[in-house]
C-alpha cells in the first residue's frame, strides 16, 4: 500500500559516477571505523585510489560530511 512517510530528499547521498570510473572498473571496498565513527568507501585502480569518508560533524551534529581523498599512484 501507500507510505505514510514523508519523502526527503538524502541531500548527503553523494555518490562518484564517471566514465573514468566504468571504463577502469575499480576495486571497491567499504569499511565502518567504530571507533572514529567513520565510513570509508574506497575505489582502487592501477593509477589511482579515491577514498569517500562519511561521518557526522562533531560541532554541527546535524551535518553529514562527505571528505573525498584522491591518491595518484605515479610512476617515475
Amino acid at each position: 500500500g501507500e507510505s505514510h512517510r514523508a519523502r526527503i530528499p538524502a541531500w548527503c547521498n553523494i555518490q562518484i559516477s564517471n566514465s573514468t570510473l566504468e571504463a577502469e572498473k575499480p576495486r571497491t571496498f567499504y569499511s565502518l571505523d567504530t571507533t572514529g565513527g567513520v565510513f570509508i568507501a574506497s575505489y582502487e585502480s592501477e593509477k589511482w585510489t579515491i577514498e569517500q569518508r562519511i561521518f557526522a560533524h562533531r560541532y554541527y551534529t546535524r551535518a553529514i560530511v562527505n571528505q573525498f581523498v584522491i591518491f595518484h599512484k605515479g610512476t617515475n
